[in-house]
Parts: C-alpha cells; sequence; structure tokens
C-alpha cells in the first residue's frame, strides 16, 4: 500500500477480486533488520496488502521507530522480533481488517 495525502491506498472498503497470477501484486518474504528513525515522521509504517493477496512473511528484527501514528497492517502478517515504536498522537499498532503482528 502506499499514502497520497491522507488516503491510503488500497483502501480498506477494497473488494477482494479474483486471484491473477499476473495481475494481482504479491508480496513476500520481505525483512527489515537493524533500521532506526528517529526523524518524527508522519506515521510509523503502511504495511497494506490486498484482500485476495495478504502480505507474508514480513519479518522485523531490531526496528525502532519515532512516529505521530503508529503502523498500520491491513491484509499482511509482520513477524516483530525487538520491534519498538514511539508515536506521538495515536496508537502504535493500527490493526485493521486481516492484519496481525505476531511478536516473537
Amino acid at each position: 500500500g502506499f499514502e497520497v495525502g491522507d488516503q491510503i491506498y488500497p483502501p480498506d472498503n477494497d473488494p477482494a477480486v479474483s486471484f491473477h497470477a499476473i495481475q494481482t501484486p504479491q508480496l513476500s518474504r520481505i525483512h527489515i533488520i537493524n533500521l532506526r528513525s528517529t526523524g518524527r515522521s508522519h506515521a510509523a509504517g503502511y504495511f497494506v496488502g490486498v484482500p485476495e493477496s495478504p502480505i507474508q512473511d514480513f519479518q522485523m528484527d531490531n526496528v525502532q521507530i519515532e512516529a505521530d501514528k503508529g503502523l498500520l497492517v491491513r491484509h499482511a502478517q509482520v513477524q516483530a522480533r525487538q520491534l519498538q515504536i514511539k508515536v506521538h498522537s495515536a496508537d502504535k499498532w493500527l490493526l485493521q481488517k486481516n492484519g496481525q503482528i505476531i511478536a516473537k
């Protein structure tokens, strides 16, 4: 997913469509290791898959983020080890449809 202005694409009301091996985005086996973001970003991040193809095997290990808003997870599973998120104006976890954070 991505953000344009204050809108996140795909939106949370995006209906599932038929999976198509060439046209449907597929994100998996993504690992973020040893990241530190202290610049007070707008948001800790957006991990947004699509209903017909959720993001799989997304791992964050030894990650520290400081942001105004938390980490949004929708149609994705995030495995977190030593993940620290400091937010200034919202919840640090924004779990939406089919969004999971698994602490290890």
